[in-house]
């Protein structure tokens, strides 16, 4: 039982799924007949919720609080001794190949580790826009999306952008962002009516 809130992630080169929740972390593969069983199992030192991703040899668990840890795709193994963040996650993401893992939080911090050797890369990209979105495309290029009509592509190992994709912003975007939200952020809430 996985209680309330669980995260799942599918393995896209070996279809296992994996499955976060009540404080463990579980490896499912299908049987002979296509039906998933679990195969291994991990009590989590916390059951805090969380998310999780998958990627070559790599399963990466980022929990409520800032927790980030990286597991054996396989075995469950811990690899590394959790990392802590400043927030809570907002999306997980790992490159196909494992090599790269992406943290975004719920306050803008896009965090990124070398799941090879555990280290904390030294280098993110710089947000200057609201970020939505991270994910990693089949060569293990980051990708950003501002969740509204741009999405960026990164190399890593070059540390810059290698590609941009932008629309023109509607009419909507512009009424949203200079009369709807400014007015909102002054009124008073209904909650802040009582």
């Amino acid at each position: 039982d996985f209680g309330d809130g669980f995260a799942s992630a599918m393995h896209v080169q070996t279809t296992d799924l994996y499955m976060l929740g009540g404080g463990k972390l579980s490896r499912l593969s299908r049987d002979e007949e296509g039906r998933y069983a679990e195969v291994q199992s991990f009590e989590l030192e916390s059951d805090e919720r969380g998310l999780l991703a998958v990627g070559g040899q790599v399963c990466v668990v980022a929990q409520r609080g800032g927790r980030v840890s990286v597991y054996d795709a396989e075995s469950l193994e811990q690899l590394q001794e959790p990392a802590s963040l400043n927030g809570d996650p907002r999306v997980v993401s790992a490159s196909p190949d494992g090599r790269y893992v992406g943290v975004l939080t719920h306050n803008q911090q896009l965090l990124l580790w070398n799941a090879a050797d555990g280290g904390r890369l030294d280098w993110s990209p710089s947000l200057t826009d609201k970020v939505n979105a991270i994910s990693f495309d089949e060569d293990g290029h980051l990708l950003v999306s501002d969740g509204r009509l741009a999405a960026i592509r990164y190399d890593i190992e070059q540390q810059t952008a290698t590609q941009r994709w932008a629309e023109q912003p509607s009419w909507a975007y512009a009424f949203y962002d200079n009369f709807v939200y400014p007015a909102w952020s002054v009124l008073p809430k209904p909650a802040q009516l009582t």
